[in-house]
């Protein structure tokens, strides 16, 4: 009889650090689930993770504090309820990864990490490392404070849900196309660039219709939804959607806050302007931007409704420009993220169990 390989998912998400991290370990999980894993999620108790793991029908349990800033409160807790997986896939920023180096003491686990935003060498206690991006850390092992680490790091690990794959292989917009813009600031939108981005398009002397998104975690989508019906855009208002990749192809220019959006515009092939929420999300898309061509526009608090307004026009103007950005686009990434993740997790865990 074959013994079931078990995966915790250690993963968050709220209202100021997004949804991003649930949605990459949603399509890893997923993947793994339909190759015979058992899956958990194990998420801090508050109601964006919640909400989220109930709606997309996933299998999970909580811990007793709203996120893992702090989790000396709740260690006890989580070492009773891992001992009995085989592996944990830890997903959250790398202020809380380290706050689970007590994995090591005492527990079996295959332990391994995925992160975006930055991979600091010092303190790395994972046994298998993932990080996804445009560029490659340059370097695939290092010794961890438990022994070495591979890492895997790029564009070949970048993740995507089935449903923007399958978008991608899309032919692109004509020049003869209505102008569509889509705007799309994440699950919650923290500083309210929705707004920003709909009075930047009222100034726009243009002719298109546009797309909002608003996400379940949005606190301003009454102020939007305000906004749009008393305005003259022509707009369609849409509120946490599965379709979201059919709206990219749709589009000739989304407006973003970054995360996970700005790769997935990436390879559905969207040009996309961005307003960054800090600093390190701007250097971060900035690394993209500067090779497929889209606007890294600054930290989106920062910028003007006239600047953003026209550069809204200066894109929506020029169709050689984004078919050129569409074209550096598509050379990035190639949708295969997920499955050589899970490749990767499986070997080991059956490496692990031999």
């Amino acid at each position: 009889m074959s013994v079931v390989r078990k995966v915790a998912v250690l993963v968050e998400g709220d209202f100021k650090i997004g949804m991003g991290h649930l949605y990459r370990c949603l399509s890893i999980g997923a993947e793994l689930y339909d190759r015979g894993v058992d899956v958990t999620f194990f998420i801090p108790s508050n109601d964006v993770c919640i909400s989220f793991c109930e709606r997309n029908k996933v299998q999970y349990e909580t811990f007793a504090t709203t996120n893992f800033e702090q989790v000396n409160i709740v260690k006890s807790a989580i070492k009773a309820k891992l001992c009995c997986f085989n592996g944990v896939l830890i997903d959250l920023i790398e202020e809380h990864y380290r706050n689970f180096n007590f994995l090591t003491e005492n527990l079996n686990l295959f332990i391994l990490t995925i992160t975006l935003f930055e991979f600091s060498k010092i303190g790395r206690y994972e046994r298998l490392s993932f990080y996804p991006f445009c560029e490659s850390l340059g370097y695939d092992s290092l010794e961890g404070v438990s022994g070495k680490i591979f890492i895997y790091s790029g564009p070949d690990f970048m993740t995507f849900s089935e449903n923007v794959v399958m978008a991608s292989d899309n032919n692109g917009r004509s020049e003869n196309c209505e102008l569509n813009v889509l705007i799309s600031m994440g699950g919650s939108d923290p500083e309210s660039f929705t707004v920003k981005a709909l009075e930047a398009l009222k100034q726009v002397k243009l002719k298109f219709k546009v797309n909002v998104v608003c996400g379940s975690a949005n606190l301003n989508k009454n102020k939007v939804i305000d906004l749009l019906e008393n305005s003259t855009l022509d707009f369609k208002y849409h509120e946490n959607i599965n379709y979201l990749p059919q709206l990219m192809i749709e589009s000739d220019l989304a407006i973003i806050n970054g995360g996970l959006t700005r790769y997935e515009l990436t390879l559905v092939g969207t040009p996309y302007i961005a307003l960054s929420l800090h600093l390190k999300q701007f250097d971060i898309t900035e690394k993209l931007t500067s090779r497929t061509g889209d606007v890294n526009l600054g930290i989106g608090a920062e910028v003007n409704i006239n600047t953003l307004s026209h550069t809204i026009t200066k894109l929506l103007e020029n169709y050689p420009l984004r078919k050129n950005i569409r074209e550096n686009q598509k050379c990035i990434f190639d949708g295969g993220g997920v499955n050589r993740i899970v490749d990767l997790i499986i070997k080991q865990l059956d490496y692990e169990k031999n």
